[in-house]
């Protein structure tokens, strides 16, 4: 583990307190309202976290969100950062690490894709969930974290 993640993860794990979440929801852009929905939230802005930079993309908040939804312990990610922002591979995974350190597993991504005026897809995962699929999604989560 490196220092930075250490680092992070301390910050994180300290504001968060008893919470141990075990999922990790990342948002794409225009799904912020995913992260309203979250019962007892505390909020962490990146600002606070060592080694977490600004989200340059329009509609990403910065910032994670612990809390409950149905339930379920987890933390969100509430505005993502990019590679092609600038930011070096280490600092774009640093979420994914802090959130296996929390004990949280990341299962998927939510996303609103666009479809740019030139028919091109824009989106930056590999794998997401839209918001259509959204609620058979989530019923298997649910599923998966009763378990």
């Amino acid at each position: 583990m490196t220092d930075a993640v250490r680092a992070a993860t301390d910050v994180v794990a300290k504001r968060l307190g008893k919470l141990k979440p075990r999922a990790a929801i990342v948002l794409g852009s225009g799904l912020a309202g995913v992260a309203d929905a979250v019962r007892d939230a505390v909020r962490i802005p990146y600002k606070d976290i060592p080694g977490f930079p600004e989200p340059g993309a329009p509609g990403h908040k910065g910032e994670l969100v612990g809390g409950t939804l149905e339930g379920v312990p987890v933390v969100v990610q509430s505005g993502r950062f990019h590679l092609y922002e600038g930011h070096a591979p280490e600092v774009a995974a640093l979420p994914t690490r802090v959130f296996a350190r929390l004990g949280a597993t990341r299962e998927g991504e939510l996303r609103n894709e666009r479809v740019l005026a030139d028919g091109h897809l824009r989106t930056s995962v590999v794998f997401g969930i839209t918001k259509e699929e959204w609620p058979s999604v989530r019923e298997r989560l649910l599923g998966y974290l009763a378990r």
